[in-house]
């Protein structure tokens, strides 16, 4: 997973470090996680999004996907995001 406007170097590469991140921010006051799920361009995963939540994140969830069918709008829905941001 990495940012669009960082290098892919710039994250951690420890198997938590999505809940990590997810937890510092949140501890910060974040009031809304964004979470890269897109795994083509952006190295993310739906996993993410599950792993956030197992690990009592409460903050509101935003996936951030490329969805380009129908059928992976349910997929997003089966992963229980708060958010899906659709952009046309």
């Amino acid at each position: 997973m990495h940012s669009p406007l960082l290098s892919l170097h710039s994250f951690p590469t420890s198997q938590n470090f999505a809940v990590q991140i997810a937890e510092a921010y949140e501890a910060g006051g974040a009031a809304c996680l964004s979470v890269l799920t897109d795994s083509k361009y952006f190295q993310g995963s739906f996993e993410y999004l599950q792993q956030i939540r197992a690990a009592g994140v409460h903050c509101p969830l935003l996936c951030k996907e490329f969805i380009v069918h129908v059928s992976s709008a349910f997929w997003t829905q089966a992963v229980q995001p708060r958010n899906v941001a659709v952009v046309p």
